[in-house]
């Protein structure tokens, strides 16, 4: 079993040599057609380089112009957008006070009905009905407790559906208080 091994392991140290001895004797070879390969590369891309390197001044000065420019007319332009700005609003204004006006001549021959489309601006559209359901007592849960519709449904017994208190009761839950 020893010389089985030993055979092996001289083999094994015969192959290394030769393979060390091929890489040795190729190496300068392979290393000249890398240093070929890039070499090659190198001339073909060193005019587009040349030409970046020197257009980037070209590009560099010209970003500063750009930003010279936006800076020497930044004040000019802020100007003329607040200038344009408030001519629009002086020009407006008539139009706008003609409206107010109209609106307040409104409000002052009918004041009832002024109150009421504000309230239903101000607590949407069915503010009236709401303030009706909670004083009734149908409210988002249900039937409120001790409300006079607590009361009427304690006699009523069981509500059929469709009925005008269950039709109430559905006002209440969707639009209630």
């Amino acid at each position: 079993m020893a010389d089985d091994l030993s055979a092996w392991v001289n083999k094994a140290l015969g192959e290394a040599q030769k393979v060390a001895q091929h890489v040795v004797d190729n190496a300068p070879s392979a290393y000249e057609r890398g240093r070929a390969a890039a070499m090659s590369s190198a001339s073909k891309l060193r005019p587009k380089l040349d030409a970046a390197i020197e257009r980037a001044p070209v590009v560099i000065a010209a970003s500063r112009e750009a930003a010279g420019n936006l800076y020497d007319n930044a004040p000019t332009i802020l100007r003329d957008g607040r200038t344009t700005g408030l001519d629009l609003l002086r020009r407006s204004r008539p139009a706008m006070q003609s409206t107010v006006d109209t609106i307040m001549k409104g409000i002052r021959q009918h004041p009832y009905i002024s109150a009421w489309i504000a309230m239903s601006v101000i607590f949407g559209p069915f503010w009236h009905l709401r303030i009706l359901l909670k004083i009734l007592g149908f409210g988002k849960g249900g039937v409120d407790r001790g409300s006079k519709a607590a009361a009427r449904q304690s006699r009523l017994g069981n509500i059929s559906s469709g009925s005008w208190f269950s039709f109430f009761q559905s006002l209440g839950n969707r639009h209630g208080m």
